[in-house]
């Protein structure tokens, strides 16, 4: 399991939602032209810049004939070096996001072939860079659901549990959930309304003392699903045995009855540890 913060919705006190996440792929991009002096001979040179702006105008223009879910953004990360130099040289990097790692590299494709056009249409070079794929989170429900659970019963936490939806950001994590039992909650910390991640906003929240708070509150739930899984052998089986390669599972025999004991231990300590 791996938990990651989120915007708290408005009127929660303690919140989150488990959700999808998108496909993802990287591409790094470095266009060579020639360089020559802007002012004295600019028909001499190559420019590198001008395949990187054609690059974005055209993809700019595909995204018209993407999907509603995918998602393309770039940006250039070295324009040239002087600005009495036809630029030589320029550099660009762009994401590609979808529901699926299959729809992320059809787009992938298409998006290589507006760096190869605008490389041709200026007399420039292209070299290209892609990452390897990222694929889409897919949250294992019966963890997912217990950790709702506990959040619920030692909190009073309000989880939303959107296992059909997908979200725009994406993680390595996914890559995990294809091929063993995992699950990657969102949970909430207060923040100003119509803030978001990577926003300044969003990082001094992220340091506050309530959204400490909120990362204590899920870590606890996260490892009281843990625990129940190396504890509750039948519910050890159905987590191992929701994923497409069943698992061997090894886990010490022990009944529900202990189980709740220790979950409710577990929730004393816990406020205990709060009160300190």
């Amino acid at each position: 399991m791996m938990l990651h913060p989120g915007p708290l919705p408005p009127g929660l006190q303690t919140g989150g939602v488990l959700v999808r996440s998108s496909a993802l792929q990287g591409v790094n991009v470095d266009f060579h032209g020639k360089p020559s002096h802007a002012g004295l001979a600019p028909w001499a040179g190559v420019n590198a810049l001008d395949a990187a702006t054609v690059a974005y105008a055209s993809i700019s223009t595909l995204r018209q004939q993407l999907k509603p879910e995918m998602r393309v953004h770039g940006i250039i990360t070295d324009g040239g070096s002087a600005v009495n130099v036809i630029p030589a040289k320029t550099s660009m990097q762009y994401l590609v996001r979808g529901l699926t790692s299959k729809e992320v590299l059809h787009t992938t494709d298409r998006v290589l072939k507006c760096f190869e056009g605008a490389a041709v249409s200026t007399g420039c070079t292209v070299e290209t860079d892609v990452s390897d794929i990222l694929d889409e989170l897919r949250n294992e429900q019966t963890l997912g659901t217990e950790w709702a659970h506990v959040m619920q019963e030692m909190f009073g936490a309000m989880i939303q549990l959107k296992y059909t939806e997908t979200m725009g950001a994406s993680t390595d994590f996914g890559n995990i959930t294809m091929k063993l039992p995992a699950c990657h909650p969102m949970f909430g910390i207060p923040t100003t309304p119509g803030v978001f991640n990577h926003q300044p906003g969003f990082t001094a929240a992220a340091g506050s003392e309530p959204g400490f708070e909120e990362a204590i509150k899920s870590t606890a739930a996260m490892a009281c699903v843990g625990v129940r899984y190396l504890l509750d052998e039948d519910f050890a089986i159905k987590v191992s045995m929701d994923v497409r390669q069943p698992l061997m599972v090894r886990f010490a025999r022990v009944g529900r009855r202990r189980w709740t004991t220790l979950r409710r231990r577990s929730k004393n300590e816990i406020r205990i540890l709060g009160a300190l």
